[in-house]
């Protein structure tokens, strides 16, 4: 391959909206994943039951949303909905088709070695090894934020960040000037 060929060849892998690079040199495929996934995933964590109090007032029970012990525990599911989704989104749009050699590989040992030693579990087959050898090993904390990101994105998912850029190009209402062609009545 001449070296033209070469610059246009590296040009398309890195432009690529289905490629994705990490800092430390591993090549993935991004995936489209199902929101029906994360949907039906999300709706197994079960939302705590709100607590019941007294009313004495009323002379009736009331639900109290605002207990700590269940805003706590509100904090928590919405954190595990949020990580099933990260890992869902991970799993399934991405597939690792370039890793460098001084990189071991999901299947071996001598990552999972390591973990097991700190009483973290490493499931030993499957996508859930996957997830583990990319959050615990294969990435840094930055690049595993970066392609979740890019998975959901390519996948469709709407990010509250998009959002907010998408929303900072609009031109400010206290800055523009008014419609004053059509009646406002």
């Amino acid at each position: 391959m001449d070296a033209q060929a070469e610059v246009l060849n590296q040009v398309t892998e890195v432009t690529d909206p289905a490629t994705w690079i990490s800092s430390n040199g591993i090549k993935f495929r991004l995936k489209k994943v199902s929101r029906m996934i994360i949907a039906d995933a999300g709706r197994k964590i079960k939302d705590p039951k709100i607590p019941v109090t007294m009313n004495e007032e009323k002379g009736r029970e009331e639900e109290n949303p605002n207990h700590p012990d269940y805003v706590a525990e509100l904090a928590d599911t919405n954190y595990r909905r949020g990580m099933l989704a990260v890992e869902v989104y991970i799993a399934m749009g991405t597939e690792v088709i370039e890793r460098p050699e001084s990189i071991s590989a999901p299947e071996s040992n001598q990552w999972a070695d390591d973990l097991l030693n700190f009483g973290l579990e490493v499931p030993q087959i499957g996508k859930a090894r996957y997830v583990a050898w990319l959050k615990y090993y294969a990435l840094s904390d930055d690049d595993l934020t970066a392609l979740t990101l890019a998975a959901m994105r390519y996948g469709g998912a709407t990010l509250e960040a998009d959002v907010s850029q998408a929303q900072a190009g609009f031109r400010n209402s206290d800055t523009r000037p008014a419609n004053t062609r059509g009646n406002a009545s």
